[in-house]
């Protein structure tokens, strides 16, 4: 299943005196397609273009391009890897920001019951940033179950 959607529109978000950040126009997007490679694997691609508003009244701008493979292993086993890239560009009373965030991800479930899952997964961010606050790299380690009613 394959789904899209394309907006053109003048972007206003809340705007205040002091930033001076004028409203910004533009083409906004977000478009995931799927392929259904074999039974058991899905191949997803996403991508995506939006603006918004900080709380610290900056804009934003944001472009989002992600791609992720979930394999069905015997009845009750799914493992998944995903990969994604966030740039954004910041604009405001703090003066421009260009920040581009890197991600993987690799993660299991096993179905235990019809309404409960075990899940567990490792994510890396890798994130550059012209602004040195925001130049990191984590490594996030979880594991849950998760209730579906």
């Amino acid at each position: 299943a394959s789904r899209a959607a394309l907006i053109h529109a003048p972007q206003a978000p809340r705007r205040s005196p002091a930033s001076g950040t004028a409203p910004r126009s533009g083409l906004l997007f977000d478009t995931s397609l799927s392929w259904q490679r074999d039974e058991d694997t899905t191949i997803l691609l996403t991508v995506a273009r939006d603006f918004d508003t900080t709380p610290f009244d900056e804009m934003v701008m944001r472009f989002e391009l992600g791609l992720e493979a979930r394999r069905q292993l015997h009845d009750k086993w799914v493992i998944a890897a995903r990969g994604w890239h966030v740039a954004s560009r910041f604009s405001g009373w703090s003066g421009p920001r260009k920040d581009d965030v890197y991600n993987g991800r690799l993660s299991a479930d096993y179905q235990l019951t019809r309404r409960f899952k075990a899940e567990a997964g490792v994510t890396y961010t890798w994130s550059e940033s012209t602004r040195r606050i925001a130049d990191y790299d984590r490594l996030v380690v979880g594991a849950g179950v998760v209730a579906t009613f």
